[in-house]
């Protein structure tokens, strides 16, 4: 307990909370696409379907970079009118640490 190497760990920041697309009534217009269901901490790529419009749309994701959904769908979230959170993927880490004690 007096000696810690250095290490780096995985972690995801969180960046934005997405909603569900939603018409001038703010009514939502568009459910998860079931590609994305069940697939919290997975990468979601530009181009990759994100949401499925009640006529049959495919809405995709339009990003500049990979993200990792997460809290997809979530009961909980529906009245915060949130469909999930949008997260990148990091490295921290963490110098080695002795204590002199």
């Amino acid at each position: 307990g007096k000696e810690f190497p250095p290490c780096t760990i995985e972690v995801f920041k969180i960046m934005e909370k997405v909603d569900y697309p939603r018409n001038k009534n703010d009514e939502v217009i568009a459910i998860i696409h079931p590609k994305l269901q069940d697939q919290d901490w997975q990468p979601l790529n530009n181009g990759d379907p994100l949401f499925l419009t009640l006529d049959g749309e495919v809405i995709a994701y339009t990003g500049d970079c990979t993200v990792y959904p997460t809290f997809i769908n979530e009961a909980a979230y529906y009245e915060k009118k949130q469909a999930f959170v949008k997260t990148v993927k990091m490295n921290l880490t963490a110098k080695h640490i002795r204590s002199s004690v």
